[in-house]
């Protein structure tokens, strides 16, 4: 199914096993390096955007260590000044992005007016002009290619501006172990996109725009961020499994079965946000601390997943499962599913949605039960209200999206 790679927990179930979202973390954790040697920060911004970054770039030293990608939501139709004015307010080069100039430290970059962008092998890359005014979401576009191009080194910042764009592409920068920070909702112009960030549970750091350049370095400081944090040592080993038995005790979940590159990686990343110097002192604040305990559990949990994520497998099961039950099943008849680690439910409702479309080009109705389960009661608690953000239009067609599914209940647990 679309979440079912690289299952750190094993075998295991989603009822007593690891959150379906946080499968997503294997290949990254255990193959993939970042692409380039440095952070890169996508800053994404919409109406009132001009003012955080302003504030922001003041609050920046020269030379940082890292680049700067400022996403913001413009109009195509006309010329945009946001390069000039950012300028005067940093030492850095401020630059317009041309299609494939290469990504270097100590730089800022600067969308083009009515383009979405991206990042492949280290450069920046334009797509088309988009016709329509406000269609498209860059925010999330350019997040989404960090996370894969970047992996931990990817930082996603989000300012002011209204509407959720940037929190769909934030939830892939943090699957892959990056950092994410909203404005302070009360600093921004317009808060729509920071406080969607916050709804969905996913900054690391909420802070005003002048205190995200310190944030940044220190994060770029850590072993974390700024190499793999090498291989593990027979004390590491043994302080890990102090951290398993803390966080055993704690929540109640046996994380023993996830892979150990897996949980160091996780561990130094909490080391890495709380400025602890070893694995030592950090199973001591974990012991003192009750609230940082539930930070790594979330962080080893991260609840994040998508609708029709593998688009193979989603297209084989309708093939194989869907479709033949749709003929054999006669109208009106009761359906009922289970979906396990389900996360935040997009993969409960692609199933539901799979299911209501096979009966509906059958002419029949079914009456469809789809149950799901998860670990995380955070998670499940955005299942049940079944709202997403707008970014999800680039994972669920128009017609979906405008359909009905009337007659599905789904129910989780």
């Amino acid at each position: 199914m679309g979440n079912d790679r690289g299952n750190e927990a094993g075998d295991r179930d989603g009822a007593e096993g690891a959150s379906g979202t946080e499968r997503l973390t294997a290949p990254p954790d255990d193959a993939r390096r970042p692409r380039l040697p440095f952070p890169v920060v996508g800053v994404g911004a919409s109406a009132g955007g001009l003012e955080a970054y302003t504030e922001f770039l003041r609050a920046c030293p020269a030379d940082p260590g890292m680049a700067f990608v400022f996403v913001q939501h413009l109009p195509p139709d006309r010329e945009s000044m946001l390069v000039e004015l950012l300028a005067r307010q940093t030492h850095m080069p401020v630059l317009e992005v041309e299609d494939g100039r290469q990504i270097e430290p100590d730089h800022v970059y600067v969308i083009r007016p009515g383009h979405t962008l991206t990042v492949r092998d280290g450069r920046l890359r334009l797509g088309p002009v988009l016709a329509a005014r406000g269609h498209g979401r860059p925010v999330d576009d350019f997040f989404r290619s960090l996370a894969e191009e970047q992996q931990q080194r990817a930082v996603a910042v989000v300012f002011s501006g209204m509407g959720s764009n940037g929190t769909a592409g934030a939830q892939a920068v943090k699957a892959v172990g990056g950092l994410v920070i909203a404005q302070e909702p009360e600093s921004a112009k317009f808060p729509g996109m920071p406080r969607s960030l916050i709804d969905a549970h996913l900054p690391d750091y909420i802070l005003r725009p002048s205190e995200v350049p310190e944030a940044l370095i220190r994060y770029a400081s850590q072993p974390y961020a700024a190499g793999d944090g090498g291989e593990p040592t027979p004390r590491d080993e043994q302080v890990l499994a102090d951290v398993l038995a803390v966080l055993r005790a704690r929540t109640r979940h046996d994380f023993a079965g996830y892979r150990k590159p897996t949980l160091l990686r996780r561990v130094r990343r909490r080391m890495g946000l709380g400025q602890f110097a070893s694995m030592v002192d950090y199973v001591r604040a974990l012991r003192q601390t009750p609230a940082e305990v539930a930070a790594l559990a979330d962080d080893l949990l991260i609840h994040v997943t998508g609708f029709f994520r593998d688009p193979e497998a989603w297209e084989a099961l309708r093939e194989k499962v869907v479709d033949p039950l749709a003929v054999e099943r006669s109208d009106g008849a009761e359906v009922r599913c289970w979906v396990a680690a389900c996360a935040t439910g997009e993969e409960a409702y692609s199933l539901a949605m799979l299911l209501v479309e096979a009966a509906e080009a059958r002419g029949k109705r079914f009456d469809v039960k789809v149950f799901a389960t998860d670990m995380a009661e955070r998670a499940l608690g955005s299942a049940r209200s079944g709202a997403f953000p707008n970014g999800i239009e680039s994972e669920v067609s128009p017609e979906r999206l405008a359909g009905s599914s009337t007659g599905t209940t789904a129910s989780t647990g």
